[in-house]
């Protein structure tokens, strides 16, 4: 359902851009439990599309889950791309952990 909103999000068209991020947000706000669970599918493709449309639902809270996704065991562009979609949250929360992450002591 929400996979056509992520492409209208990409449109070249303001107006069609900025009612479908609209939308994403909403969904964001409200629906952001189920779209954690799938983190957790054992199905790559649901994996896949819970972190695509994370990253487009501008839901700070999802931020450490998809971290710990990234850092976790699943497939290796699975991770890159949760970790992709971290940074498009831009959520200062998790700089300390993208410190430790990358800078480990």
């Amino acid at each position: 359902m929400s996979l056509p909103l992520v492409q209208r999000a990409r449109s070249e068209d303001p107006a069609q851009r900025a009612e479908a991020v609209a939308t994403l947000r909403d969904i964001g706000a409200r629906a952001i439990k189920p779209l954690l669970d799938a983190l957790t599918d054992e199905t790559e493709a649901q994996q896949r599309i819970a972190i695509e449309v994370l990253s487009h639902v501008a839901n700070a809270s999802a931020g450490p889950s998809l971290l710990s996704f990234a850092m976790g065991k699943a497939d290796p562009e699975l991770r890159a791309r949760a970790l992709v979609s971290c940074g498009a949250l831009g959520s200062d929360e998790l700089l300390p952990r993208y410190e430790a992450m990358l800078l480990p002591k």
